[in-house]
């Protein structure tokens, strides 16, 4: 190859087939594949009902609690019957040595009266209803 002239790779010919692809897809064409709506259908999106818990819950498991509490206290300012926020705090409180409130949270959710069907999904075990994990806490 001569000098100062380049090759060009599979970079730039991956992305002007895919700009062809997406400029097909009717989401660009409307310009909904911009709008949140759109995204909402999409499994991996959250339901927007309890995001705060779930990233506390999120952040609880990684062990950042100062970041999970915040995310609690968020949510339960939002919501005060979030039955998720409320399981997450009783389990932080429960961490950190703080039985009293910790109690107050699992009572709070079983209050509530959580249907068998809302459950806390985990990646290391099953999903469990909502209900038995609060009642567990309290034992």
């Amino acid at each position: 190859m001569a000098r100062g002239k380049r090759k060009l790779g599979t970079g730039p010919a991956l992305m002007l087939a895919s700009a062809f692809v997406l400029a097909g897809c009717g989401g660009v064409q409307d310009m909904s594949l911009f709008s949140p709506s759109f995204w909402s259908m999409s499994p991996l999106q959250m339901t927007g009902e309890n995001d705060l818990a779930e990233l506390g819950l999120a952040e609880l498991a990684k062990g950042n609690q100062v970041a999970a509490d915040s995310y609690f206290q968020k949510a339960l300012k939002v919501n005060p019957k979030d039955a998720h926020a409320l399981l997450g705090a009783g389990m932080l409180y429960q961490q950190t040595g703080q039985t009293t409130k910790a109690r107050e949270m699992y009572e709070s959710v079983l209050a509530l009266r959580p249907r068998d069907s809302d459950r806390l999904v985990s990646f290391a075990e099953a999903p469990k209803p909502l209900a038995e994990i609060a009642s567990a806490g309290l034992g």
